[in-house]
C-alpha cells in the first residue's frame, strides 16, 4: 500500500512498486494507488487498458474526443469474441 507521511515523501509498499515497475504508465498507476481509486489488484490493468487508449486516440490526431472513445469502444479487442455494436 501507498503511505502519504504528510512530507514530501511517499512509502511504497513492495508489491506495489513491483507492479508500478512493469513500466506502463507508472505514474498513473502510483496515482491511483495514492488516492485509492481502485483496488491494488486492479491498477496495472487500468494502467495497461489506459495506455491502449492513450496509443489509440494520439492515432486519431485532430479528432472530436467524443468519436474517438467511441470508436475505441468499438474496435474489436485482440483476443476476445466481440465488440460493442
Amino acid at each position: 500500500m501507498i503511505e502519504n507521511t504528510g512530507k514530501s515523501e511517499v512509502r511504497i509498499a513492495r508489491g506495489d512498486l513491483q507492479m508500478i515497475a512493469k513500466g506502463v504508465l507508472p505514474e498513473f498507476q502510483e496515482f491511483l494507488l495514492l488516492h485509492k481509486l481502485a483496488p491494488e489488484k486492479h491498477v496495472l490493468f487500468l494502467a495497461i487498458w489506459a495506455s491502449k487508449f492513450l496509443s489509440f486516440s494520439n492515432s486519431m490526431r485532430h479528432q472530436d474526443l467524443g468519436l474517438t472513445v467511441t470508436e475505441f469502444l468499438r474496435k474489436p479487442i485482440s483476443g476476445t469474441s466481440y465488440s460493442l455494436p
